[in-house]
């Protein structure tokens, strides 16, 4: 207690230099903390399959350049519906294909529709989802498991030139996460929802869709309503066999950027490679954040073994009377570093503090991960043994001051 006593007095003393290596500490734990949740987070939302076949699935873009100016409503559908129908029968006979669904936009691709459901026409409460258009093949290309209900039927599919869901087959298929958000003790199948003014029956409830974005906070509150959509941009998800993935590319390139005879723009990748695309920006800021969080050990590490330093080269006739009166070089050791723990443990209780205030920050702000005991535990004794490290060399300096140093300073 005598020796916590005197280092208590001497931090009082080195007001300034305690509170500057306080504050460094604080600072890199929090951001130390907070930087392996948001990357250990993305790492688990990049390894997520989201319950599709992800390793299977290609995205095929054809741009149709050459449609006349003017054609009216009827005569668009008929256009495009041809063309849509070629492309089709060109992607299912390609070799490696083993499943394809006309979408209009792919799951984690950060450009589907988004939308507002509600559980009655006069509902002022809305949840948003993610909303696509797909035929009946959808489910079965995208490797859904379908947890209760019905998988859409040929028929409910009809053909749509833009998003009005009015004349539109009236069935929709949900996701477990969404069916448990509208209806959390009922089952969802058979209720009706809302989507604008247009009403809905649930006609299935998938295990998990994929949202928009996988970073989301609302990623798994999805739905899709059937549809074939004819327009001048066609978008169609196949699903072939993995072990042909860059064959069955190339082998759909070819194919079609010569299928129909006309002109059309072919854009064929695999999903996983539009997910790193969509995850790009995220991947960036995470690799800025790693590279602050290094920087900023490092600062602490030096600003500790200087405060460290500081404190040594002040005390020198101190230490040396400690000497003088019978203290080993261990116990001068023992004593700095048992002081250097003090300062690092005010330092790491305010930033567990700042820590825990960033994160709900980063949270409700950018959807990042929440931090848990798995994390911060590591996170302290990290910074702990840096303190540690970092105060090791002026304190063995300190312990080879000669007893006769008391006398000689003034």
């Amino acid at each position: 207690m005598k020796e916590f006593s005197t280092i208590g007095r001497t931090l009082l003393r080195n007001k300034t230099a305690v509170a500057l290596t306080v504050f460094q500490v604080a600072l890199a734990v929090a951001v130390l903390i907070n930087s392996y949740a948001s990357i250990d987070g993305y790492r688990e939302i990049v390894a997520d399959d989201m319950g599709i076949a992800q390793d299977q699935l290609i995205t095929v873009s054809i741009s149709m350049v050459d449609a006349p100016e003017s054609l009216d409503r009827e005569s668009i559908s008929s256009f495009y519906s041809g063309r849509v129908l070629e492309n089709l029968d060109t992607i299912n006979t390609t070799s490696g294909v083993r499943a394809a669904s006309l979408v209009d936009s792919f799951p984690m691709s950060d450009a589907a529709p988004v939308r507002r459901v509600r559980l009655s026409e006069d509902d002022e409460a809305s949840t948003l989802i993610t909303m696509y258009t797909a035929d009946h093949d959808y489910l079965k290309t995208l490797g859904a498991r379908l947890f209760s209900g019905r998988d859409f039927r040929r028929d409910d599919a009809a053909w749509a030139i833009d998003g009005n869901l009015e004349s539109r087959s009236p069935f929709i298929t949900i996701s477990q996460q969404l069916a448990d958000t509208l209806f959390p003790d009922e089952e969802a199948v058979g209720k009706q929802v809302y989507i604008g003014e247009t009403q809905l029956t649930i006609s299935g409830v998938v295990e998990r869709l994929p949202g928009l974005h996988p970073l989301w906070n609302n990623a798994e509150l999805s739905a899709v309503v059937p549809a074939r959509m004819a327009t001048e941009q066609m978008r169609v998800l196949v699903r072939a066999d993995a072990a042909s993935m860059d064959a069955t590319i190339s082998a759909l390139e070819e194919r079609l950027s010569h299928s129909t005879g006309t002109t059309q723009i072919v854009d064929v990748r695999s999903l996983h490679d539009l997910k790193r695309r969509t995850l790009s920006t995220a991947s960036s800021t995470l690799k800025i954040l790693g590279f602050v969080s290094a920087f900023l050990l490092l600062v602490t590490a030096l600003g500790t073994y200087g405060q460290t330093a500081f404190m040594v080269t002040k005390r020198t006739k101190e230490t040396g009377i400690k000497r003088a009166i019978g203290a080993t070089r261990g116990d001068v050791i023992s004593y700095y570093l048992v002081e250097n723990s003090v300062i690092t443990g005010i330092g790491l209780a305010l930033g567990l503090i700042l820590a825990y205030l960033l994160n709900v920050m980063l949270v409700y702000g950018l959807g990042a991960t929440k931090i848990d005991a798995a994390i911060i535990i590591p996170g302290i004794v990290f910074m702990w043994i840096l303190g540690l490290i970092s105060s090791l060399l002026p304190a063995w300096r300190a312990s080879r001051i000669a007893p006769a140093a008391a006398t000689r300073m003034a």
